[in-house]
Order: structure tokens, then sequence, then C-alpha cells
């Protein structure tokens, strides 16, 4: 994913735009007590999407208005597609092929 770009993940009927900012990595990292790069379970990748919402919301101007428990609350209902989404949000649409070369990210959703 290109740190610079917006991308949406819809879970259920919302759309959250995402960005990797600087700000969203530090956070991610105090809440979560590791490097971004090091997820170990579903709970890292959702700290990860609660930061990099809070920073989407911000980049588009919109209001973010969750706590972290209002945030899953929010996701309750939709686990494997707001990790099926997200994952695809920052890789692009295919996962690189084992050994193959990394494919085109997707277009960001407007």
């Amino acid at each position: 994913m290109d740190f610079t770009e917006v991308r949406t993940v819809k879970v259920g009927e919302r759309d959250f735009p995402i960005k990797i900012t600087l700000r969203a990595s530090i956070g991610y990292q105090k809440q979560a007590g590791r490097s971004f790069t090091e997820f170990e379970s579903t709970e890292d990748y959702v700290i990860f999407f609660y930061h990099i919402a809070r920073a989407g919301a911000k980049a588009m101007n919109q209001e973010f208005g969750y706590d972290y428990e209002q945030f899953l609350d929010l996701l309750d209902d939709y686990p494997t597609e707001t990790i099926t989404n997200l994952s695809k949000a920052i890789l692009g649409d295919e996962e690189p092929e084992p050994g193959g070369e990394e494919k085109k990210p997707m277009i960001p959703q407007k």
C-alpha cells in the first residue's frame, strides 16, 4: 500500500477510509506493545485497523468518534469480512504468490 493514499475498508454497511501514517504506526505500537510489522494475532490486525481508520478519517476531514471498545463493537458482527477486506485494502486485490512478483495494488475506491 502506498503510504500517501487513502483506501476504503467495507465492514457491514459502513465504509472506513484508512491511511497508514506515522501517527497510526506509533498508536499501534503503544497499544499493542510491538512494531506494526510483527502481527501475531487477530487482535493485532484489529488494533492496526483502528489506528489507520482514525488516520483515514482525519485525512478525509471526517469525524471518527469511536474509542477502541466502540470500534470493536462495530466489527463484532463481521469478523471474517473485516480481516479479509482490511487485507485486500492493504495488500491489493491479491496477495503475492510465494516466490513470485508482487501483484499491482488495487486502485483506491472513491
